[in-house]
């Protein structure tokens, strides 16, 4: 006959069980309610979001998130407006596409990233004041950590994309005098970033600068279109980048009425140990307005080669590019030069030698124009930033006006310049200098 003890151990194991089912079954939920609550776009749109906005010193707004741990992330209409300022950025959507599963395993792969219709503003007052002050406020300058070294990540991006894209930067000089800057990218796309492939990127742009002072205005505008194609290796380091980009005028009035009609070229073919090509042309129509080249042998790891430079036939046209934003023409100036450059040392040590001339060189302000002169720079440079020192082996400068010569300057000798000396790390040498009527 059992013993009483023995007849009531069943029923009590069997509501341990039973406990146990209901407190996993309990925990389960939990998990599963957490797991609603903290992807939902209600609890990020809610809570996480403006948690960031008071981080930032700013107030950030979006009308919809929509989260998908394990495959997407979209953001819709998104704000940042810093604190008692204009608004500083915008954004239609934001959208990522993803798998976490391959990420977990060691492969960082993103099918796609959108950026639709940002739009960011920048403004600062003639006092230097700007509209992203307050997101700077309390931040300290943080030291960055040397990335470790080791092998490059296994990568895939299949596509970056920005559609309507605008950036606006707008400062006041003066109390009558402001600048406008503004770029709209209707599209610019990256694809196919990936190890041991060759990604492309495509580029269509509009520009637009603008400056006042008083009642007068200069303005230029122009579009941008290009494509490159980028050679990379298991290392995600670049074997071969080749492509062109094209600018060309649109709108030019006031001081750069000289660059209308105005295009230009970049076009790059450049390898790890060489500078193929890499030349920017202007031209107006079929007419040629001017180059730049520079191309010889030179390590993108190592830092170092043997350059050679050219400039010729820059005229006002493209001058007025750098002088029109403060009311200056070049009347009928031509700029020419040739420059040899050896970079070693992992780019600290550079020597330049070469010859710069601006022929007819006159500035145009208004209604004042100075004289056109001949120049004429024959230099020989170098800088070594392990010992902190400038050498100008040779200086020698000319001015002709009409043929004849107006002022002559010549370095003497070598002079050596150890910057962290100051005065005292400068060596004796004569700048002869001769003013002829």
């Amino acid at each position: 006959m059992s013993s009483p003890s023995q007849a009531s151990a069943p029923p009590k194991r069997r509501r341990l069980l039973r406990l146990l089912a209901w407190l996993a079954a309990a925990g389960l939920l939990l998990i599963i309610g957490a797991y609603v609550l903290l992807t939902s776009g209600a609890f990020i749109k809610g809570v996480v979001i403006p948690r960031v906005g008071r981080a930032m010193n700013a107030e950030v707004t979006v009308d919809a998130v929509s989260l998908h741990p394990f495959s997407q992330v979209v953001v819709r209409n998104l704000r940042v407006v810093p604190d008692g300022e204009d608004e500083l950025l915008s954004l239609k959507e934001a959208r990522l596409d993803y798998s976490l599963m391959r990420i977990l395993r060691g492969h960082l792969e993103i099918e796609s990233v959108l950026l639709d219709s940002p739009r960011l503003t920048v403004s600062q007052s003639a006092d230097g004041h700007s509209n992203y002050d307050p997101l700077l406020q309390g931040s300290a300058p943080t030291n960055p950590e040397e990335a470790p070294s080791g092998t490059a990540p296994s990568l895939r991006l299949g596509k970056f994309e920005i559609r309507n894209a605008t950036v606006v930067y707008r400062q006041e000089t003066s109390a009558d005098g402001s600048l406008t800057a503004e770029v709209t990218v209707p599209r610019f796309s990256l694809s196919n970033l990936a190890n041991s492939e060759t990604a492309q990127t495509e580029l269509e742009a509009a520009i637009r600068f603008g400056s006042r002072q008083g009642a007068t205005n200069h303005e230029l505008a122009g579009t941008l279109t290009g494509s490159l194609t980028a050679t990379l290796n298991p290392e995600l380091e670049p074997t071969k980048v080749a492509g062109e980009v094209r600018y060309s005028t649109t709108t030019a009035t006031g001081a750069f009425a000289e660059a209308a009609g105005l295009g230009a070229r970049l076009k790059a073919n450049i390898t790890p140990d060489r500078f193929e090509e890499l030349a920017l042309d202007f031209a107006r129509g079929d007419l040629a307005l001017g180059r730049l080249t520079v191309s010889g042998p030179f390590s993108l790891q190592q830092l170092t080669g043997n350059l050679h430079c050219e400039l010729g036939g820059i005229g006002p046209e493209v001058l007025s590019l750098l002088g029109g934003q403060y009311g200056i023409g070049f009347g009928r100036t031509q700029l020419a030069a040739a420059y040899d450059v050896r970079i070693a040392d992992e780019a600290r040590s550079v020597r330049a030698s070469g010859t710069f001339r601006a022929d007819q060189f006159g500035l145009v302000m208004g209604q004042v124009a100075t004289p056109p002169l001949d120049l004429s720079l024959t230099e020989d440079i170098e800088v070594d930033l392990k010992s902190a020192a400038l050498t100008l082996n040779r200086l020698n400068f000319e001015a002709k006006q009409n043929g004849e010569p107006r002022l002559t300057a010549r370095l003497s000798q070598p002079l050596q310049v150890a910057w962290e000396k100051g005065v005292e790390g400068l060596e004796d040498s004569t700048f002869e200098v001769v003013l002829s009527n």
